[in-house]
Parts: C-alpha cells; sequence; structure tokens
C-alpha cells in the first residue's frame, strides 16, 4: 500500500508539500523529499526556494541560480544568472551583473536585464526601479506607469501603494491618483479596504479615501475573511477582532494571524492554538508550533512529538506522537516509543502503540472492514480492526 508519513523535526527547515516533494535543510544543504520522507533529489544547493508555477529555484555550486521541475529534472540553467526570483505569472526575475530582467518558463529572456531593481509580476504589470525613482512596466517591457515614485508597493485588487516625500497614497492601474500620499503608512487594499497610520494609530479606508474605520489602534492586520486583527496596548495585551462596521470580538489571544479557511493560528504566552471568527479557543494553546501540513491540515508540534488538527471536523490528534501516517483515513497511524498503532480523527486509540511495523488497512471506509499487516515479535501476520489476529 503506499503510505503517506509525518515525521517529527529532524531537519532545520522544511516547505509545504507541492506536487509530492518538499524541500528541506539540514546543515545548510537542501534537498527534496517525497511524503514517505524519502530522498529524490539531493541538489545540495545553498538555498531553494518554496514551489511555485511548476518550479524551485535552486542556487548553484558554481554560484549562479537555475529551476528544476516537481521531477527534479533541471529545466532552466544559466551560469549568467547571478541572483533570480520565484516565477510569478509565468515569468521569473534574473539578474545579469548588476542589472535585472525576466525569463519564461523556458529559460528565454522576454525583457532584457537593464533595470536597477525589479519586483514579482501582480495584475499583469510589475514595478521596476530606474536611478532612485520607481515606475510600472507590462510583459513587453512598456511603461504603463513612469518612474516617478519613491517608492511602490505591488498590485493588489488593481490598486498600489506610492510614497511621495514621506507620505503614502494609492494609484490605480492605470496610473491614476485614487488616495493622495497623505498617509504615514499604509497597507495593501484587501477586501476593499486598506490599514493606514495617521500619526501613532491605524485605521482602515476604502478606494475613496474615506475612514471606514477610524484611526485609533495601536496596530492592525490587514482585512481577511472579513474580519482584522487589531490591537490596542492602554486597554491590555489582547488582539481583537474587528469587521468592516467596526464590531469587535473581544479574544484572550496575544498574537492572532490572518484568517484561512476560517481559522487563525494565534498565541499566549508564545504558545500555540487555533481559533474561528468568533474568537473561540478551537485548538487550546499549548503547542510549541503549528504549520500547514495539507489543505486539510495543520501540523502541531510539542517540542519533538506532532499530531494533526483537522480543519473539516475541527478534530485534533494530540502532539504526542514520533510519526504520523494516512493522515486522511478514517484511522490514522501513529508511532509512539518506536512502536506503530491508529486512532481516530479526534485523537481516540482504537489500536495501540504496540507493532513494530505495519501497513495501512486494505479498506479505510469504514470502521468494522479491512485487515492490516503488521510486524511483532519478529513476526508478520494480518490484524482485523479489533486489533485480533486474522487468517485468511
Amino acid at each position: 500500500f503506499p503510505v503517506t508519513i509525518i515525521s517529527g523535526p529532524k531537519y532545520d527547515d522544511v516547505s509545504d508539500f507541492k506536487d509530492g516533494l518538499a524541500w528541506v535543510r539540514m546543515d545548510n544543504c537542501y534537498s527534496f523529499i517525497d511524503r514517505m520522507g524519502l530522498e529524490k533529489i539531493n541538489i545540495v544547493n545553498r538555498y531553494v526556494s518554496n514551489y511555485k508555477e511548476g518550479f524551485y529555484k535552486i542556487s548553484m555550486s558554481g554560484g549562479y541560480y537555475g529551476f528544476c521541475d516537481s521531477n527534479s529534472v533541471l529545466k532552466i540553467n544559466n551560469p549568467e544568472f547571478n541572483d533570480a526570483g520565484d516565477f510569478s505569472e509565468g515569468l521569473a526575475k534574473v539578474r545579469v551583473g548588476e542589472r535585472w530582467g525576466f525569463i519564461d518558463k523556458n529559460g528565454n529572456i522576454i525583457i532584457k536585464p537593464k533595470y536597477d531593481e525589479v519586483g514579482d509580476f501582480s495584475e499583469e504589470l510589475v514595478k521596476v526601479r530606474v536611478g532612485d525613482c520607481y515606475g510600472f512596466i507590462n510583459k513587453k517591457d512598456s511603461f504603463i506607469i513612469e518612474p516617478i515614485y519613491d517608492e511602490v508597493g505591488d498590485f493588489n485588487e488593481k490598486s498600489v501603494m506610492i510614497r511621495v516625500c514621506k507620505k503614502w497614497g494609492f494609484i490605480d492601474n492605470n496610473g491614476k491618483l485614487i488616495v493622495i500620499p497623505k498617509y504615514d503608512e499604509v497597507g495593501d487594499f484587501s477586501e476593499g479596504l486598506a490599514k493606514v497610520r495617521v500619526e501613532s494609530f491605524y485605521g482602515f479606508i476604502n478606494k475613496k479615501d474615506s475612514f471606514i474605520i477610524e484611526p485609533k489602534y495601536d496596530y492592525a492586520r490587514d482585512f481577511n475573511d472579513g474580519l482584522a486583527w487589531v490591537y490596542k496596548s492602554n486597554s491590555s495585551r489582547l488582539w481583537r477582532l474587528i469587521d468592516k462596521e467596526s464590531k469587535e470580538i473581544s479574544t484572550k489571544f496575544e498574537v492572532g494571524n490572518n484568517f484561512n479557511g476560517g481559522l487563525s493560528i494565534v498565541q499566549i504566552n508564545a504558545l500555540h492554538g487555533i481559533t474561528n471568527k468568533n474568537g473561540d479557543e478551537l485548538l487550546p494553546c499549548m503547542y510549541s508550533d503549528i504549520k500547514n501540513a495539507t489543505e486539510k491540515t495543520y501540523l502541531l508540534y510539542n517540542e519533538e512529538l506532532i499530531g494533526l488538527f483537522f480543519r473539516d471536523s475541527l478534530t485534533y490528534i494530540p502532539a504526542e506522537y514520533e510519526k504520523i501516517a494516512q493522515p486522511h483515513d478514517r484511522w490514522v497511524m501513529v508511532m509512539k516509543n518506536g512502536k506503530w498503532g491508529w486512532v481516530d480523527h479526534k485523537g481516540n486509540i482504537k489500536i495501540p502503540c504496540r507493532y513494530d511495523a505495519a501497513t495501512p488497512f486494505s479498506d479505510y471506509s469504514n470502521d468494522t472492514d479491512g485487515y492490516a499487516t503488521v510486524l511483532q515479535f519478529g513476526l508478520q501476520f494480518r490484524i482485523n480492526k479489533k486489533g485480533e489476529m486474522i487468517w485468511r
């Protein structure tokens, strides 16, 4: 049976799995592993980026950059590329000497390296710096917005932040001014609103430059899933949630992160948990870290041990296992003290951890049918879902 295994921490850094591969870093060298933890490609590079648009960016041993696909095939290998960025909207920035340009996914130069600085393409435009000023070009290397700004962001929701004489405002994707530069700090427009700072306080404006939420917070995050995290230092150490009508939801969390599918990773005393949009503590703040495992699960860390949180059912397996396998089966395989067993998505023990090795159950659609092959006391045999030895 194919088995998906999630191991406890042993690498210095890891990425999320994409197309069946994840990069891992150990002792400043990068390689790739599959979902069973088997090494699929060992490039021994100084750097590997996250997976973007079908490619990993890798730093080659010769001091230049290239790109490989999810099958570990080196697709773009040009010693002239002294630096590079990830692919975005089909193009990746590359530096040749001291100047930046762009290549396509075949490694062809689409925009000649001639700019002092560039960003990544977003909404068909990319920022470029000419001397000390920024503007925006399209994929034909034509200026859509002339380089006249002191600093700019990246396009989001057909608008971009711009700085002129130490003040920030916004223009649209045609270069039309929509918010006069007058704010001390701004964030990108997100769900129609942008956070702005006036002197020491944050609020939110719309694209008509009208305050939807007055500047009264000491800090704020962008709107996400209809809510934003805000903070007032004079009230408590705790963050609050606000909606677009300024309704506040008090929470007991000291740190709140952007929502993803209605869930947010939060912290109390540097320990991590999970909340919903009502501020309810779905998972207690008792874990050293929480990261994305798959689209449907979070990986829970308790120092060297791991567990899983299931986004659909809002249930979890406590972080008390060394390894976890088959996380999407009804019964999840777990390893404790070097022995394998099974638990359900609520962490209830179905078969205790007592086997030296095991396969997944042949039928994982229900709680009664199927068998697994296990190894115990040097003997290999089959068991049913009651943990009983069977002969078949």
